[in-house]
């Protein structure tokens, strides 16, 4: 869905955000992942970063996708833990 020139949402497990630049784009939290396989859908080639705006499992189980690709991930600071220790912090 279009909210502005340029910006979408991409329904998934969680909103996701598609900030379009071009051809590039950014995303704003990620989901499955899912909306990798329909960037075309938003005149989109190639995804450069993903901004995560909290760590919840919902928004974040496509990251992994990302960072397989080579797209740059940004986590908030006071949550970097979280993200890099996922399982520990799931199992615990």
């Amino acid at each position: 869905m279009r909210i502005a020139e340029g910006v979408f949402l991409h329904a998934d497990a969680s909103n996701c955000y598609v900030l379009r630049d071009g051809r590039q784009a950014v995303l704003i939290d990620i989901g499955s992942g899912d909306v990798l396989d329909h960037l075309g859908d938003y005149g989109v080639d190639h995804v450069t970063d993903v901004l995560m705006t909290h760590h919840h499992r919902d928004g974040a189980q496509g990251l992994a996708r990302a960072a397989a690709l080579g797209i740059r991930i940004h986590v908030p600071p006071s949550e970097r833990d979280l993200f890099a220790a996922v399982d520990d912090h799931w199992q615990g």
